[in-house]
């Protein structure tokens, strides 16, 4: 739910300056069906507030993820949606004017990086969109048959689709 609506969010600005992080963390309580996620997004809100530029980003997840105690989860394995959920917002709110930086961000914090990683990078993507920030990455992707212009063809095409209900 975090990372949909979160894309939502990014989708629905006319600019990336426009990204509201208070804003968008608010609307994200609003949909929460657990009293642990509301406190992980208040949580984060507030990292978040109190973090300056020469602040390190692992120190600030690490805690807002060891608040919620949830066997067989932390840093080194967050996919728990409300373990998940710190970590994305955090790379994706605390960098939002610099897409590279949050998804770099977001491997820097270690766990499940990959998963976090196409997280942040659907978010940051869907706010910036295709442009200078991406085209070196794209570029060096390997291009076998299920390669780069087959993953291009493929984001392409479903950016076309049109759902049910907005047909």
């Amino acid at each position: 739910m975090v990372q949909s609506a979160t894309v939502q969010y990014a989708l629905s600005l006319r600019t990336p300056d426009a990204f509201d992080t208070v804003a968008l963390l608010r609307e994200l309580a609003t949909r929460c069906t657990t009293n642990a996620m509301r406190a992980m997004l208040a949580d984060t809100d507030a990292a978040l507030a109190a973090t300056t530029d020469g602040d390190g980003d692992l120190p600030a997840v690490t805690a807002l993820v060891a608040a919620e105690k949830r066997p067989g989860t932390g840093m080194s394995f967050q996919i728990a949606s409300v373990h998940m959920a710190p970590c994305v917002l955090w790379c994706a709110c605390r960098y939002a004017a610099d897409p590279r930086r949050a998804i770099q961000s977001a491997i820097a914090l270690g766990g499940d990086t990959d998963t976090t990683a196409a997280m942040i990078g659907a978010i940051v993507g869907a706010l910036h969109g295709e442009g200078e920030w991406c085209a070196a990455w794209a570029a060096r992707l390997e291009n076998g048959p299920h390669g780069r212009d087959y993953a291009m063809d493929l984001a392409e095409s479903l950016a076309r689709v049109v759902l049910p209900a907005e047909a």
